[in-house]
């Protein structure tokens, strides 16, 4: 049972310990603004281009309309 105050920790604990095995974390601490900050085995800042993932190759081969994302090689910033 759950005792003392609901905060976005307790929530987004919880949420890991239920989603673990279906890839929801990540979505979850963008969500919250956690997700570029130290984590226990990366001790320093993410760069804010992270939060967009780069798109596959094939896709901009395919689609000369796209670009990469910023940040990425070959991004237009």
């Amino acid at each position: 049972p759950l005792t003392g105050a609901i905060t976005e920790q307790v929530i987004l604990k919880e949420r890991l310990a239920e989603l673990m095995s279906e890839g929801k974390r990540r979505t979850d601490q963008i969500r919250l603004g956690t997700f570029l900050g130290p984590k226990q085995f990366k001790p320093g800042m993410s760069q804010g281009f992270r939060i967009l993932m780069p798109i596959p190759l094939n896709q901009l081969q395919s689609n000369p309309r796209l670009t990469q994302n910023c940040g990425y090689p070959g991004g237009a910033c």
